[in-house]
């Protein structure tokens, strides 16, 4: 083995791969968001370790395959090797990944394959340049492949990973460049002692002063705030939307139960706030919740049932680019990977993802490792280290953190909380029993997430009486972030800028303790997945006088939109056609008819639709029938009497089928099913 010509490739691919880790992890967040959170600094460095290793995989493949003995022309061919393999694994990963989800693979065995490809280009490309060419020219062959394969690896960085390059990011794939020229440089001299030297130089060079030059050149990231037309037509109101994930209504003080949980919330709702206790949201999962929140429209309409599980298209007109060309000043912080981007970014000046794992999960060489329902082990490592998500008290510093340092214009701040969604922790809130604290074997998500799906034999589960512990931590990560957001709510007033901002939380969507025979979200359209809360907190303003505290008429986040621009006398969207905006009935105008609340749900069983007239709900289920879509299933609901949807109508009574049958026509007639 020639260790000092391997010892160079690995250093030279450490220093391709490490700069640009450095700009994935922390674009566009502050350098210091790192340092705040244990879940993102243990990511951070969790990726870096796995960087290394991928950077040394490549060049030991590319050199140990490299045939000549001389030590400089081996060193330069597994370079060149290593480069071409690295390029190859970037331009290969997307591509191989969307075919093993679509073989139904095991979610990392894309990945593995195509690091496997790309091991196999860099070795094959390191053999070929130093046996190939005639042995008077293999170096210089080899150095000039090396540097035009370096070329290509920069281009391709900056047209991919710096669309809009700031000063921290140009400086740090200039310093990758000098650490890697430097290195190149003591290769082709040759000097078996120069091969082995320099790295904690180059190491310097490459990261730690990229890591300086962001902290105090450009803190904010790369996206430079456009400037928008000055059409806001309601002066000095700012727009906070905070979305709670996994918040079912019931577990709450803002609907029509008193749970205890959300105390601070529910008094600033008494104060200046108005509850609505029936809302619902249009899914029962993140991206079509957020997506319909977004845009005003179910996911569905964008085209069909398969957009039910994807991120809004380019085309769609969402809220934040309509406030932005209003001339607010927008920002979004997400703690849900989910939601990172991926079009959900649209009209946001800055976008963080504060996703702890999804710092190196949606990174550019592990896109979707820890996804998927096989991976179990990976989640409950996850869950033992709790780098699992981020905690709200992070989430509203940062929050707060920009809101004193926007600029004059109105401000709209999206902040997405992820503290209710599983795994739940115990966070010392009170929630979870006394009794039911030191479990030998308490539940865990993870058990549940490996059960099929809904069957009645999981009922025993709903009356195991370990599940008052889950429940328990569930509640407790409510009371965490009632207690983080009641702070940022009182760093408002201590800003001065609770007069002049308009609150607006709620839940993207509930979750299921087997009321229905299934654990978690995203499984049906049934009350506890779709129930979410609904708040609005009134600036100190005369126009917003009078508003009622509560409001008890079935409405869908869809309204949100509408009802945003509504309130800021902005013109509607003529792309909404199922939103409605809630003006007019928080003005007291009773003649007022709300059209039905629509909720759809779409995974491997088949479709789920909700339709709401009033207190009645029908809930159709489609199901796979060998090619084609089927539904036997309808039940009718009555919510006065059976809130928790637990005792179905029968569909033969003539006012039920005629209910049922208005129902799916109007589905039909807006493009649904």
């Amino acid at each position: 083995m020639h260790f000092p010509a391997i010892w160079a490739t690995v250093r030279f691919s450490i220093l391709l791969w490490l700069p640009l880790l450095l700009l994935e992890v922390t674009r566009p967040f502050e350098i210091s968001t790192l340092m705040m959170s244990p879940a993102t600094r243990s990511a951070f460095f969790y990726a870096a370790l796995i960087a290394v290793l991928v950077a040394s995989g490549l060049a030991g493949a590319a050199t140990s395959m490299a045939a000549e003995r001389e030590q400089t022309t081996r060193a330069l061919s597994g370079q060149a090797g290593s480069a071409s393999g690295a390029i190859a694994f970037l331009a290969l990963q997307p591509t191989v990944q969307r075919w093993g989800l679509e073989q139904n693979l095991a979610p990392h065995l894309g990945s593995a394959l195509a690091f496997g490809i790309a091991a196999l280009v860099a070795g094959l490309l390191a053999w070929l340049l130093s046996s190939a060419p005639p042995t008077r020219v293999r170096k210089p062959f080899a150095l000039a492949a090396t540097c035009l394969l370096l070329v290509l690896w920069w281009t391709q960085t900056i047209i991919v990973f710096t669309p809009e390059p700031s000063v921290s990011h140009w400086s740090a794939m200039l310093c990758g460049a000098v650490a890697v020229s430097c290195l190149l440089r003591n290769t082709f001299l040759g000097a078996t002692k120069g091969l082995q030297r320099g790295l904690a130089a180059d190491f310097f060079v490459a990261v730690a002063i990229p890591c300086i030059l962001m902290g105090v050149t450009d803190p904010q990231g790369s996206r430079e705030q456009e400037e928008p037309a000055d059409l806001v037509k309601t002066p000095g109101i700012n727009i906070l939307l905070i979305v709670v994930d996994t918040l079912r209504a019931d577990h709450t003080d803002l609907a029509t139960t008193r749970h205890g949980t959300t105390p601070r919330l529910a008094k600033a709702a008494s104060i200046r706030g108005t509850r609505f206790t029936q809302a619902w949201s249009a899914a029962p999962n993140t991206i079509p919740s957020i997506k319909a929140l977004f845009t005003g429209q179910l996911a569905s309409q964008f085209g069909g049932e398969a957009q039910i599980v994807k991120p809004p298209p380019i085309e769609a007109f969402t809220l934040a680019e309509t406030l932005r060309d209003a001339g607010f000043e927008t920002a979004g912080f997400t703690a849900n990977g989910l939601v990172a981007g991926q079009g959900f970014e649209q009209g946001f000046a800055w976008y963080w993802n504060l996703a702890s794992h999804d710092q190196f999960t949606h990174s550019f060489f592990l896109n979707r490792l820890l996804a998927g329902r096989r991976i179990y082990r990976g989640f409950a490592w996850m869950e033992a280290l709790h780098i699992h998500k981020e905690q709200s008290q992070t989430m509203t510093a940062l929050a707060q953190e920009w809101i004193s340092r926007s600029g004059p214009r109105p401000f709209f701040l999206y902040l997405h909380l992820l503290d209710p969604h599983w795994p739940y922790q115990d966070r010392s809130m009170g929630a979870v029993p006394r009794d039911m604290r030191d479990l030998d074997t308490p539940f865990s998500h993870i058990d549940f997430l490996r059960l099929p799906p809904a069957n009645p034999r999981h009922g025993k589960y709903a009356r195991d009486s370990r599940m008052r512990e889950m429940k328990g931590r569930y509640d407790d990560e409510i009371l965490a972030s009632d207690r983080d957001l009641g702070n940022l709510l009182d760093a408002l007033e201590a800003e001065g800028l609770a007069a002049a901002t308009l609150v607006l939380s709620a839940g993207d969507h509930g979750e299921e303790f087997f009321e229905h025979f299934a654990f978690g979200h995203g499984q049906d359209v049934y009350v506890e997945e779709v129930h979410v809360p609904l708040v609005f907190l009134w600036p100190k303003d005369p126009r917003f006088d009078g508003m009622p505290k509560q409001l008890d008429l079935p409405v869908s986040l869809v309204d949100v939109l509408p009802t945003l621009l509504d309130l800021l006398e902005l013109p509607p969207l003529a792309s909404v056609t199922l939103g409605r905006s809630l003006v007019p009935i928080l003005r007291g105008h009773r003649d007022v008819t709300h059209p039905p609340v629509l909720a759809e749900s779409r995974d491997a069983r088949g479709l789920r639709f909700a339709y709401r007239e009033g207190a009645r709900v029908v809930r159709f289920a489609y199901v796979n029938e060998g090619q084609a879509l089927e539904t036997n299933d309808q039940r009718v609901f009555d919510m006065r009497d059976d809130p928790e949807q637990q005792a179905p109508r029968g569909i033969e009574t003539p006012n039920a089928a005629s209910f049922v049958e208005r129902a799916g026509a109007d589905l039909r007639a807006r493009g649904i099913r």
